[in-house]
């Protein structure tokens, strides 16, 4: 089930456990290549890994399989704007916006956008639930 091998990727990459995540990304997109969020969860991993142009690759797929996921869009235009690559990340916007996608829908008026550079300092809550429900688990 792909699915399960998300899910499982999503935590190890909660627990900072970045090369099991990696492999259990892969096996996912091996039982389902054609599995946007994968790619696009891929794509923070790779990003959060500094390998810059394999998450572009990432979420280009991703988008490629799901046109009509902004968030996608947002995902590749903020790497893309953080690497300094400004014409790249507006024509991202420009194209999600020229399929009805608006970024600001994303966004509540409370938050701002995450930048790569603070995703170290964001980590949510997960592993320490985790490691109260059992790491052996995973």
């Amino acid at each position: 089930e792909p699915t399960l091998y998300a899910i499982k990727a999503y935590i190890l990459t909660e627990l900072n456990r970045e090369r099991e995540a990696m492999i259990a990304y892969a096996r996912a997109l091996q039982l389902y290549p054609d599995y946007p969020e994968v790619y696009n969860n891929l794509g923070q991993l790779l990003a959060y890994m500094k390998h810059y142009e394999e998450a572009i690759h990432a979420y280009r797929k991703a988008i490629e399989l799901k046109p009509g996921d902004v968030f996608f869009y947002q995902n590749l235009g903020i790497l893309l704007e953080n690497l300094g690559r400004w014409q790249e990340a507006l024509h991202v916007q420009l194209e999600a916006e020229a399929l009805g996608l608006r970024w600001e829908d994303t966004l509540n008026t409370t938050e701002q956008r995450i930048r790569w550079e603070n995703i170290p300092t964001v980590r949510s809550p997960m592993p320490r639930l985790l490691k109260s429900l059992g790491e052996e688990s995973i």
